[in-house]
């Protein structure tokens, strides 16, 4: 009821680990709670992505928008990161559209020019079935995040507000940009983030994530070897 209720919720942890304090008393310790979360897609909404997107091209998922204007990045900065990740990777950009910012997809489309792929309104069933058809998926603090972070996608997060620290899973690969403001401070002090985040740091931030991922195939890779053995 925190984020519904007010702004800036009291607590300053990670948001899961405070929501799991209160079964504390039932016996259920802190050290047994993940930071992560689980989402699965139905069958009929798997069906349906795989009618959009086919095998044999990778994408790159982008969130523009969020519920408020402060956690959204500028689209001209994510128009170039995409562009620098394409030219990199050779992945093809796949825009998300959100109800009421379908301005954010049409901004970027008419600013990036070269071939990219944009998703009709879809319910959040859809969207997930969609996004697990992608390689990475880049977006703001809002709820596509979290649910990257349920399909274990690996995932860049632009936290132009917000800090990394309230929401980071310990289990699906991820990598923050955050830059730490000078205005606005959270219940224990901590300055909250700023728009300001250059493309640098967010293409430095999605090579590591390259890294990642790259080092986590292989580790599956090697295990299913092992169990064949």
């Amino acid at each position: 009821m925190h984020n519904v209720l007010l702004p800036n919720p009291d607590f300053c942890s990670n948001w899961i680990k405070s929501l799991a304090s209160q079964l504390v008393p039932f016996g259920i310790p802190l050290e047994k709670v993940r930071r992560g979360t689980t989402f699965h897609c139905s069958p009929e909404a798997k069906v349906f992505a795989a009618a959009l997107i086919t095998s044999g091209e990778r994408y790159v998922a982008f969130n523009l928008g969020a519920g408020a204007e402060n956690k959204c990045w500028p689209v001209e900065c994510f128009v170039e990161l995409a562009r620098q990740i394409s030219s990199q990777y050779g992945t093809i950009p796949l825009l998300i559209t959100n109800p009421g910012q379908e301005h954010l997809v049409r901004e970027f489309s008419e600013r990036y020019g070269d071939y990219h792929r944009v998703m009709p309104l879809m319910s959040l069933d859809q969207v997930g079935a969609i996004m697990s058809r992608c390689d990475y998926m880049i977006t703001g603090d809002t709820s596509l995040m979290h649910m990257a972070f349920g399909l274990k996608l690996p995932t860049l997060v632009l936290f132009t507000h917000t800090r990394p620290e309230i929401v980071e899973p310990e289990d699906c690969l991820t990598q923050a940009c955050f830059i730490e403001g000078k205005a606005e401070q959270d219940a224990h002090g901590n300055f909250f983030g700023t728009r300001d985040i250059p493309v640098r740091l967010a293409i430095n931030q999605f090579q590591k994530l390259v890294v990642q991922a790259g080092k986590s195939q292989s580790a599956e890779t090697e295990a299913i070897v092992s169990k064949v053995r």
